[in-house]
């Protein structure tokens, strides 16, 4: 019978003032670590917003070539946001003409979906890019800059026959997942 008080006696545990060093050090992490995830984030949302935008032009170019009709994609940095109409001149916040493939079906990306990340920088002449039927070539052509607030940028260029997504070489402005602008 001694030996079982014994064991009892020995029980192992956390005190409290161990406990509480434990989510004082986790506290301490914390505070460390979300600065860094909150550029993350951010970051992440401009790489959303060119790469949406990156698939949405490569989408125009397929669907010009698959309909055999010029396809134009009408950009807004006024309302922050863009559409992809079988007419030039489309309203992405209502009005007409109407930024839609089909009938009925808007084809509207708004930056909002993006957090605070702007649309900024377009330079196609007319806010406004259309692409052929017969190579899915664009004109006329230009960029499209996409930054968020702490100032990171992802571009997107319109060549003739490319569409490309690029981050500038400034490393307080570089995307490390894309390879510089020229």
């Amino acid at each position: 019978m001694k030996e079982v008080s014994r064991s009892i006696r020995h029980q192992g545990g956390f005190t409290l003032i161990e406990a509480m060093m434990v989510v004082a050090v986790l506290g301490i992490i914390l505070m460390l670590a979300v600065p860094s995830f909150s550029g993350l984030i951010e970051r992440k949302k401009v790489e959303g917003a060119a790469e949406k935008l990156y698939a949405d032009l490569q989408f125009a170019k397929s669907e010009a070539i698959k309909r055999n009709t010029d396809v134009y994609v009408t950009f807004n940095s006024t309302d922050q946001c863009y559409g992809i109409a079988l007419a030039s001149g489309c309203q992405c916040q209502g009005g007409s003409p109407l930024c839609e493939l089909d009938s009925g079906v808007s084809k509207v990306v708004n930056m909002s979906e993006f957090g605070n990340t702007t649309m900024s920088n377009i330079t196609f002449s007319g806010d406004e890019t259309r692409f052929d039927p017969r190579r899915g070539t664009a004109f006329p052509l230009g960029r499209v800059e996409f930054q968020s607030p702490s100032g990171k940028e992802a571009h997107i260029r319109v060549s003739t026959l490319r569409v490309k997504l690029c981050s500038p070489s400034d490393t307080d402005k570089k995307i490390i997942a894309y390879e510089d602008c020229p």
